[in-house]
């Protein structure tokens, strides 16, 4: 699928990646997208590298080390006490989070997608892993609430989930021992969760942003890695009263090994007697 400029359209306020992920790092979080590789409160030090090199030969392994020692440190353990499927589990779902957020928020609101390959990143001990647009490239993704979430979905299949994320997974299992199927459902996740925040934060824009993720959850990619259940009412100290659609995947993200873990809300092992994470 080409990159390109998105052409000027008078009908709406944004017309480039840049802008359009100026507009969601507002957002927060696993959203956030600097323009500028200089900005002095950007995260994390070192060089701005291209997103394969997140899971190439040698810094994989220190990631998954470093996160090895951090959750260690939080629970008062050793760093050889901590699986290192746990550690690697956590740390491809904080990286699908991370790349499916901003695209699944820029595709809903702006009808495109940064093109990941001006995408970088950074090194970061803790925290969301920082990432920087270097070049004003974006790829048309008709927004979901004017054209259907399919071409959307389609879009960011392509792109993030099968260009990004299954070589990332691969990788991820050369290193660990790892199930497909717990990287599946870490993506879902990331999938789920991406929709519940746009929709908490952007109420306008939740009803696209569900039907984005249940068409992105019936991709051949991530088909049978979990499902929808019927809405809830939750309360949001920023946008008050919400419907929020329940998720819960078809596997765990392995983190309740953890001394302490606990289980995610969305996890297939939750019981509801079970407090989540």
């Amino acid at each position: 699928m080409p990159s390109s400029r998105v052409p000027r359209d008078p009908s709406t306020a944004v017309h480039t990646a840049r802008t359009a992920v100026t507009d969601i790092a507002l957002l927060g979080g696993f959203f956030a997208v600097t323009t500028d590789p200089e900005a002095p409160d950007t995260a994390g030090e070192g060089p701005w590298r291209s997103l394969p090199e997140v899971w190439g030969p040698g810094i994989l392994g220190a990631r998954i080390a470093n996160t090895r020692r951090v959750f260690a440190d939080r629970v008062d353990i050793t760093p050889e006490q901590v699986e290192p499927r746990v550690a690697a589990s956590v740390l491809y779902q904080g990286l699908a989070a991370r790349l499916v957020s901003p695209v699944m928020a820029t595709a809903v609101v702006h009808g495109l997608v940064p093109d990941p390959a001006a995408l970088r990143w950074r090194t970061v001990t803790t925290g969301p892993l920082p990432l920087l647009l270097a070049e004003d490239r974006a790829v048309l993704a008709p927004r979901p609430h004017d054209h259907g979430p399919g071409a959307a979905a389609e879009t960011l299949e392509k792109l993030i989930l099968q260009g990004l994320l299954e070589p990332a997974a691969t990788a991820f299992r050369d290193e660990v021992k790892l199930s497909p199927k717990v990287l599946r459902g870490n993506t879902a996740s990331s999938v789920a969760g991406a929709a519940r925040r746009i929709e908490e934060l952007r109420p306008e824009h939740g009803p696209a942003a569900h039907a984005l993720a249940e068409a992105l959850l019936s991709t051949p990619t991530l088909s049978g890695s979990g499902e929808f259940g019927a809405p809830r009412s939750v309360r949001s100290a920023r946008s008050g009263n919400y419907r929020e659609a329940r998720f819960t995947r078809n596997s765990c993200c392995l983190y309740y090994r953890l001394p302490g873990g606990g289980k995610c809300a969305d996890c297939v092992l939750l019981r509801e007697t079970e407090p989540a994470r």
